[in-house]
């Protein structure tokens, strides 16, 4: 037996070399060539014959009609694999952002009222936002709204289920601020350029303002609490006349993403 299979691989390999030879190169074939071709024409023909015939029942086999419709199953099930996959993303980006939420209003003494952003301003001057909780919920005028990075804006109008929140970069949305370090009152509202940034406007010359300075809320005019942080100082611009100053400020939200706010109720200061 062994014997016989030494044979039958050197003849397969002598069939290789001679179908290689014969179909190689273009030249007038010899005397022995021409046996060996008329020799192994039965094992080509037969060999090309089981190739077509396995590529034929391969194309069958994709081509079947109960194929295709596994096919566009198994598609269509690796479609939904990636819709829930992506869902379960932003589930767990969900749960960080309420867990930040959460973690504020256990250690601070405030009252506060969680809330989701359902619309926005529907024109790019219009720096103002709709939240899903109003008066029914507790919701009152002039409260102030925040994420656990700080303020955000106000409430300024209040329906019974809903409540409209003016952000701190509309150019009304002014708010009591200090600088946190050096305790240096003044009026901060949003540039209105679009820029996204706000300013702490009416500062002497001499105001003890200076970069990177933390503002917070000042909490004067009992409305929203004292002490709640809203950006830094990232540059300072003087008046022509040199009387007064100007303090841009980065808010340390991003006012442009913003999902889920804090209502927070007046009550006095915010714990740092």
């Amino acid at each position: 037996m062994e014997n016989r299979n030494k044979i039958i691989i050197l003849f397969l390999l002598i069939a290789c070399i001679v179908t290689v030879r014969l179909t190689s190169n273009d030249h007038d074939m010899t005397q022995m060539e021409k046996i060996l071709a008329e020799g192994f024409r039965p094992m080509q023909e037969v060999l090309m014959q089981g190739t077509e015939n396995l590529i034929l029942f391969a194309e069958g086999v994709s081509n079947h009609p109960a194929v295709a419709r596994e096919n566009e199953l198994l598609k269509s099930e690796i479609a939904q694999m990636k819709v829930e996959a992506n869902m379960e993303r932003e589930y767990y980006y969900e749960n960080i952002r309420l867990r930040r939420l959460l973690g504020m209003r256990e250690v601070s003494q405030q009252q506060f009222i969680a809330a989701d952003i359902i619309a926005r301003g529907i024109k790019s001057w219009d720096d103002t936002m709709t939240i899903n909780m109003g008066e029914l919920d507790g919701v009152a005028l002039y409260d102030g709204v925040m994420t656990y990075n700080g303020l955000v804006g106000k409430v300024y109008q209040v329906s019974p289920h809903t409540a409209e929140v003016r952000l701190l970069n509309n150019k009304l949305g002014s708010v009591a601020a200090m600088t946190e370090q050096t305790r240096f009152p003044g009026v901060l509202e949003g540039i209105g350029d679009g820029s996204g940034l706000l300013q702490l406007i009416y500062l002497p010359h001499d105001a003890p303002v200076e970069l990177n300075q933390t503002i917070i809320t000042s909490g004067l005019g009992g409305l929203i609490p004292k002490g709640i942080k809203i950006g830094y100082i990232s540059s300072i611009e003087y008046n022509p006349d040199g009387l007064l100053k100007s303090a841009i400020v980065t808010p340390f939200e991003d006012f442009d993403r913003l999902e889920e706010v804090l209502v927070v109720k007046f009550e006095g200061e915010v714990s740092p």
